[in-house]
């Protein structure tokens, strides 16, 4: 197997039990470069993802910095005649996905079944290095030139429960979720909230390149009931949008790193130390 880089990964906090139920890895081209041909090629190579699915490709994810326009501004957009769309590569057990679009592939793991092990970092990263490489080789095959890389993406999702609560109940409040709520006290007006939903967004710096904004880091977390029980849970999805400068392999590695560093130390940092224990947090290698 090829891999982009050997540089290390970084030693973080863990958990033993991660409450992880989906990672994705992906990257984003600065223009579209996978036509018919190069689908084709690159789904003979996929032998061990035989199911497939067509979807609506994603629409481009771009980071911007500064001050926007304050003003509406009209434009003309020439829409083609054929978009490519998104394909599913899945794995037999549908844990394993890989997606490919005109200028963006995504690599995905899955918990299908409660059992599942997160299978951590460390092979979900040459997995992705794999995936990238067989594409580069249907690109290089169909004499396409070496797509610049303008965005990586870095996410988890993640399934916020607790022992104590039970079918019928209603969600936790926020201060069993996140560290930054309190529960209000005897006096306040308002009961406790049925659920809650929270959206918030950090840019990410990159101190060995003496940026500030090297990315951001998007945080979502939204009630949700669990499938088959119907539990009341949290859903808590955190996305690294990685815009740095990605001019070979290692610069790709080194914004998956970051961008997965961000992830797991601003996991940390916003979930409850309750939460923590039920996880088993420990520190030292975050794999």
């Amino acid at each position: 197997m090829t891999v982009l880089s050997s540089m290390p990964i970084d030693h973080l906090v863990s958990f033993k039990q991660p409450p992880v139920t989906e990672v994705a890895l992906g990257l984003q081209f600065s223009e579209p470069v996978v036509d018919l041909e190069v689908l084709a090629a690159y789904s003979a190579r996929l032998r061990d993802f035989p199911k497939r699915q067509q979807l609506e490709p994603l629409a481009p994810a771009r980071e911007v910095f500064g001050a926007e326009p304050s003003a509406p501004t009209f434009t003309i957009e020439l829409v083609p005649a054929y978009v490519m769309p998104r394909t599913w590569f899945l794995s037999e057990d549908e844990r394993h996905l890989v997606q490919l679009q005109g200028d963006r592939l995504i690599v995905n793991w899955r918990k299908r079944d409660p059992s599942d092990t997160y299978p951590r970092y460390t092979r979900l990263r040459p997995n992705f290095e794999e995936r990238l490489s067989e594409l580069r080789g249907c690109l290089a095959d169909a004499r396409r030139a070496d797509p610049a890389v303008s965005l990586v993406e870095v996410t988890y999702v993640n399934e916020l429960a607790w022992p104590d609560v039970r079918p019928g109940d209603v969600h936790p409040p926020l201060s069993r979720v996140l560290r930054a709520f309190r529960d209000e006290g005897d006096t306040a007006f308002l009961p406790r909230p049925e659920d809650s939903t929270l959206q918030s967004r950090f840019r990410i710096s990159d101190p060995a390149a003496g940026v500030d904004s090297a990315g951001r880091l998007h945080t979502a977390l939204q009630p949700a009931f669990r499938v088959g029980d119907l539990t009341p849970i949290y859903i808590l999805k955190m996305t690294a949008h990685l815009v740095m400068q990605m001019s070979d392999d290692a610069g790709i590695v080194r914004a998956l790193d970051l961008g997965r560093e961000w992830v797991v130390r601003g996991f940390d940092e916003v979930t409850s130390t309750e939460l923590h224990g039920i996880w088993g947090r420990t520190e030292g290698v975050s794999r």
